[in-house]
């Protein structure tokens, strides 16, 4: 048996960039930020991941900082570059759903996570009908 399930939530870090693919398929890059909490600190990080059609066209009514659960799957791209082969990995977004997020009056937002919220150059990797 094998499994190729991702479940993200947390804020965007921008509003989706919205493109049209040669094959006229409306898509969106997006990122968001997902935080780890321990003892002794925690750790932000940003993942970037993409929407294609109807899924896409929804997303572009989402705004920086509007909380997201993300529901897809990674996608694997085998390609040759100058240096030899190379591997892109993507995250497709099969659904995206704004949700609610009720914080905790005396917990407020971790400065990391505003950090990243503010900082944030994140490069995509080129989407198969970007590579050509």
């Amino acid at each position: 048996m094998s499994a190729n399930l991702v479940v993200l939530a947390g804020p965007l870090v921008s509003k989706p960039d919205m493109h049209v693919s040669r094959n006229g398929t409306t898509f969106a890059k997006m990122s968001l930020v997902v935080t780890r909490i321990w003892k002794t600190g925690s750790e932000s990080k940003t993942i970037p991941f993409v929407a294609f059609g109807a899924v896409a066209e929804e997303a572009e009514k989402l705004r920086r900082g509007t909380c997201v659960l993300v529901q897809g799957r990674i996608d694997t791209k085998d390609m040759e570059g100058r240096n030899g082969p190379y591997q892109i990995v993507n995250i497709i977004a099969d659904t995206i759903e704004k949700i609610e997020v009720q914080q905790e009056p005396q917990k407020p937002l971790l400065e990391a996570e505003a950090g990243v919220l503010e900082n944030i150059d994140e490069p995509f990797p080129p989407l198969e009908d970007e590579a050509s």
